[in-house]
């Protein structure tokens, strides 16, 4: 992790290893596991090693650098864009529904 202090160049944070040693172990696995194909390895990384990654990934950030304005901003408009995403399923739904009749 690169944590840039202000002054002078971005200092590198010694643990910045440990993402890339945690996506090699679950390869590793892979080897260790029969019968379990590289792409259904990959699949149940992306569907269960990626979110967790990067959930854990922004809760260190904005721990340690704050909430963005950006995130503060998103928050704002959270009732909006939930607004939004409702209607948009609903057409979409509507839309496939009448497509294969």
């Amino acid at each position: 992790m690169i944590r840039a202090t202000g002054f002078g160049p971005a200092t590198i944070v010694p643990n910045q290893h440990l993402i890339l040693d945690l996506v090699v172990k679950l390869i590793d696995i892979r080897s260790k596991i029969e019968g379990i194909k590289p792409t259904l390895l990959m699949e149940l990384f992306i569907t269960l090693g990626f979110p967790i990654v990067l959930l854990l990934g922004l809760t260190l950030l904005f721990m340690t650098d704050g909430v963005p304005i950006w995130v503060q901003q998103f928050n704002r408009n959270s009732s909006t864009l939930w607004n939004f995403g409702i209607v948009v399923m609903g057409t979409m739904t509507v839309i496939i529904y009448l497509a294969r009749r």
